[in-house]
């Protein structure tokens, strides 16, 4: 599975979220990222947002996770620290909340061999924290032999706060842009040493796959510029 273009990768998420009647996808712009971490070395994520801004989906092709005989304990997990933001444009304000995760890809895993993706999302005013978690099971999910796989989750909210990007409009006079981190992990793991598994890795024709995760944004109209909550 090699890398596609940025403009045929396929929308993965399966939920539809309402965004406000007077939402104008034309209002919000390019989207900026950067990243950190042992599963996104430089130059090896990709990054789009949708036409309507509110999916965006990065492609990882070096995220590669192993267990078993002969791999280190730092080759059975890796993660990810992704920051992505927005600037916005006219006189209304806008901010953003993750509200669903779906994680797409490809792993080979033993009976009782697991995969655990986790994704935490977080703000650094509010110190609001929300979070979503898939489980995959070798010999109920996944064969041996190596299955893609694709799971949709609901992003759950921490109380009493929830992560939400930076209120902005193009009025401001410093258009600082909204932002939010996704800290994203996944680990290979079982509780038989001589078992195996792998996550991203080589399928049988030899060819390296693709990890995507897809993000679902919820628009809210704000009126607090340059602060959290509207």
């Amino acid at each position: 599975m090699k890398l596609l273009p940025l403009f045929s990768l396929p929308l993965y998420t399966l939920a539809q979220v309402q965004q406000p009647a007077h939402f104008n996808p034309s209002n919000i712009g390019p989207l900026s990222v950067s990243f950190s971490g042992t599963g996104c070395p430089q130059g090896s994520v990709a990054a789009s947002i949708s036409p309507s801004r509110d999916v965006v989906t990065l492609s990882f092709d070096r995220f590669a996770v192993y267990y078993g005989p002969g791999y280190s304990t730092a080759a059975k997990q890796r993660n990810c620290g992704v920051k992505f933001s927005f600037n916005v444009t006219g006189e209304t304000g806008w901010q953003f909340v993750p509200v669903e995760t779906t994680f797409h890809g490809y792993a080979a895993l033993d009976k009782g061999v697991t995969a655990q993706m986790y994704a935490a999302f977080l703000d650094s005013y509010t110190e609001g924290v929300s979070s979503t978690k898939v489980v995959l099971e070798g010999g109920k999910d996944l064969s041996a032999a190596g299955d893609v796989f694709t799971k949709s989750v609901n992003v759950v909210p921490w109380p009493p706060t929830i992560p939400t990007s930076r209120c902005v409009s193009g009025n401001m006079s410093y258009n600082m842009g909204t932002d939010v981190t996704m800290n994203l992990r996944v680990a290979v793991m079982s509780r038989n040493s001589t078992t195996t598994g792998s996550f991203f890795g080589e399928d049988e024709s030899g060819e390296r796959n693709i990890f995507t995760v897809q993000v679902r944004l919820l628009w809210k109209e704000c009126k607090n510029l340059g602060g959290f909550w509207g």
